[in-house]
């Protein structure tokens, strides 16, 4: 992580979800430098309500720098997204 020392509840990143699809986020906890609750739009079209596209929350999620997965992590704008790497077994 080379652009902030430690995230802050408001801040705009981008949150990868188990298919490694990047959603707009915005941090609503802050657990260390790595670890943070983020909300973001659904990326599934049919959860609508009178308000519109519904939200979705990750809990404990962390940074990129922290995890080998494809998905399920957070990252800065400026950062790059993590690439796909095959698995190797499933």
């Amino acid at each position: 992580m080379t652009e902030h020392k430690k995230p802050e509840v408001g801040e705009h990143i981008i949150f990868h979800d188990s298919r490694g699809e990047a959603r707009n986020a915005v941090i609503t906890a802050v657990y260390s430098d790595t670890c943070v609750n983020a909300v973001y739009v659904s990326g599934d079209e049919s959860r609508q309500d009178s308000y519109g596209r519904q939200t979705e929350r990750t809990a404990s999620c962390n940074h990129k720098s922290m995890t080998g997965a494809f998905g399920n992590y957070w990252r800065y704008p400026s950062e790059e997204p993590r690439e796909f790497n095959q698995p190797l077994a499933a």
